[in-house]
């Protein structure tokens, strides 16, 4: 059994599931992860790597936002360029088992659930398809 406790783990699972199927889905958070909640700015680092993984991945903002904030998101993540293909809406098919779903993704970037180490399997996966180190 992998030991996912591990980032070199996780990492691995990340990088054989590009390699199977070419592109990646990507969930991140709005608050405290893009966009700091008390002062607005952005985190430019997170931003960046999303900008960068655009290519060859499906997009999800993942957030707690009310239905009635999604404007806003909208509005905020376009004026800072931040890419995303859909919120909180799953990529292609999904069961339900209860009235509320569970997104999947292959990796998710959340200041509450492990960002350091997401954000650098990311990262790592990233400069080496951007070096043509990894061929789909």
């Amino acid at each position: 059994m992998e030991d996912y406790t591990k980032t070199k783990e996780v990492y691995k699972r990340l990088e054989r599931t590009y390699l199977k199927f070419g592109k990646l889905i990507v969930a991140y958070d709005f608050d405290n992860t893009v966009r700091d909640y008390k002062t607005g700015l952005c985190n430019e680092k997170v931003a960046k790597l999303i900008r960068e993984v655009k290519d060859y991945s499906y997009l999800i903002v993942y957030t707690c936002r009310t239905i009635d904030e999604e404007g806003f998101v909208i509005d905020w993540l376009k004026e800072n360029n931040i890419p995303f293909d859909s919120i909180n809406e799953p990529y292609g098919e999904t069961l339900r088992f209860t009235s509320k779903c569970k997104l999947y993704f292959n990796i998710l970037l959340d200041d509450k659930a492990g960002l350091p180490t997401t954000y650098k399997c990311l990262k790592k996966l990233s400069k080496k398809i951007k070096k043509g180190k990894l061929k789909k």
